[in-house]
């Protein structure tokens, strides 16, 4: 089944998230009856990875963004287990620090950025340090961390470098939470 029809929100549309089922989850009832189809889709990702790696021309970056416990890590853990450990970085991004705050808003992310031929996932993105800088009135609102314009030069800069970029949000309801909405940019 192609999933992106129901998963992948182009860019620039606008994204209404009532109207996404939180508790999706394909034609499969449960993850023993897909099994089949998640080893070939890591096994394609593994094939996928090493063409990446070994052409070194591009790069991934993948941004994971949610609330805590929505399922971040699980699919650091199981989707992306099928990639070389060797070729992918994962860095979680925490409440900014001092050091940050003296800074513009994504000098604490390019060093994150992939290599080409090289992986790298941003757990808990880089829009998260806007919003928690915001609510926790740790920055000026005049600061310079503008979600909107500096995301737009990561991933412009992200371009320019041939870094794919994957930005992955995920919904929560009752208690639940699955992969149900992503762009890629």
């Amino acid at each position: 089944m192609d999933y992106r029809k129901k998963l992948v929100v182009e860019p620039g549309t606008r994204v209404k998230l009532s109207k996404i089922d939180p508790g999706y989850k394909g034609k499969e009832a449960c993850e023993k009856e897909a099994l089949a189809e998640i080893q070939q889709h890591l096994e394609k990702l593994r094939k996928l990875q090493f063409l990446l790696y070994a052409e070194k021309k591009h790069s991934l970056l993948i941004v994971l963004q949610a609330l805590d416990a929505a399922g971040k890590d699980g699919t650091v853990n199981h989707v992306l287990s099928a990639m070389n450990p060797q070729g992918t970085t994962v860095v979680g991004f925490k409440k900014p620090t001092e050091a940050d705050l003296n800074h513009d808003f994504l000098w604490r992310i390019h060093p994150h950025t992939p290599c080409k031929g090289g992986v790298a996932i941003f757990n808990r993105s880089y829009y998260e340090d806007v919003l928690v800088v915001r609510v926790h009135k740790l920055a000026p609102r005049k600061s310079g961390r503008s979600a909107t314009s500096s995301s737009t030069i990561l991933r412009s800069s992200c371009a320019t470098r041939a870094i794919l970029t994957l930005s992955n949000s995920f919904c929560t309801s009752a208690g639940k939470s699955n992969w149900s909405a992503s762009s890629g940019g």
